[in-house]
């Protein structure tokens, strides 16, 4: 089968998932390292193309390429990740390169669109069977993925599996300037109040608001925001120059005379 620039005897193939993306589970090499983690199966469900990827299918501990978006196999790989399973889920734990075009770029799209963007792997089947599977709507048949060669695990627009995607990425300040940085926070900040009063808003014209525990993480977040604001004042109010009153210059001044005139033998009176 042909795929891209790529021929292969065995059947490539691919699948794609949404879920969060956490950029902040690995420790990085350097300051061009970005760690994030990744969802990019769910065990255990059928998926879209009719396939349900059963716990075992996954080899945890093995090393594979983050590759460019939507699978771009004429592009450079933008980091590389580990791969690990559970009984219900898989995921990547990686870095993305942030010092190569396309890696920077990913993460920054990934940053701003971190709900919208789904992950999908190039994979082989190395072994499978084809059965009855009960779903919700009645037993269907499937074919069951019970192990898995897994080439890259790549960010893409929409795909085929269920409750996958980013689950963290590190801060964006890793390799940027104090500059970039501060108009990242100012920016991050508002694009966060401006999302949480669409969300507020959207509830509202159904008649519902937040729940408790959105109310309690509000709070939260507002409480941070109140202290780190406290910090930068105390550290702006250090950082000013005192400003000097017209008296305390004159007295200063005169004072300076006083001991000009006495360190010259000017006598002067009490």
């Amino acid at each position: 089968m042909s795929l891209g620039a790529f021929s292969v005897a065995e059947q490539v193939e691919h699948k794609q998932f949404s879920a969060p993306v956490d950029f902040s589970a690995i420790e990085p090499a350097n300051d061009f390292e970005i760690p994030f983690t990744a969802t990019f199966a769910t065990l255990g469900v059928i998926d879209h193309h009719g396939d349900v990827t059963l716990p075992g299918a996954f080899q945890n501990g093995t090393t594979v390429m983050v590759g460019a978006y939507q699978h771009d196999m004429t592009g450079l790989p933008i980091g590389k990740a580990t791969l690990q399973a559970d009984e219900q889920r898989a995921w990547v734990e990686g870095v993305l390169w942030t010092d190569t075009a396309n890696g920077q770029d990913t993460y920054k799209v990934l940053k701003r669109a971190v709900d919208k963007i789904e992950w999908s792997y190039i994979f082989t089947v190395t072994q499978s069977d084809f059965g009855p599977f009960d779903t919700n709507k009645g037993i269907v048949d499937v074919r069951f993925l019970k192990a898995l060669d897994v080439w890259s695990v790549d960010p893409v627009l929409r795909g085929a599996g269920i409750g996958t995607g980013t689950q963290s990425i590190k801060s964006f300040a890793t390799g940027l300037s104090f500059a970039d940085h501060s108009a990242g926070i100012a920016e991050a900040v508002e694009d966060f109040v401006a999302r949480a009063k669409g969300r507020l808003d959207y509830r509202a014209k159904e008649g519902r608001q937040f729940s408790a525990a959105n109310v309690d993480r509000l709070n939260s977040i507002a409480e941070s925001l109140r202290s780190s604001a406290d910090a930068l004042d105390q550290m702006l109010a250090d950082a000013t120059p005192r400003k000097t009153h017209g008296k305390d210059l004159e007295r200063e001044w005169f004072l300076f005379q006083q001991t000009l005139a006495r360190a010259n033998g000017v006598l002067l009176a009490n």
